[in-house]
């Protein structure tokens, strides 16, 4: 014997708008997080000594063969 299949119970408009809403809010939140690390990295970059293309070549030379660090690459 096969049963019926109750009907499906759906959220209420006002449930699915709150949903929706929080969750807004939330990717919001993560959003403005990241944006605020960004600004916050990219002024410690430019607040850095710049290195002129030989000192660069060197690091990389460096991290390459003294401390064989290949993750660079």
């Amino acid at each position: 014997m096969v049963g019926t299949k109750p009907p499906p119970t759906c959220p209420s408009i006002d449930e699915i708008k709150s949903t929706m809403g929080e969750l807004f809010d939330a990717q919001t939140k993560i959003l403005l997080t990241k944006l605020a690390e960004m600004e916050t990295r990219l002024n410690e970059l430019e607040s850095c000594n710049h290195m002129g293309p030989s000192e660069l070549f060197m690091g990389i030379y460096e991290n390459l063969t003294i401390y064989n660090d290949w993750t660079l690459l």
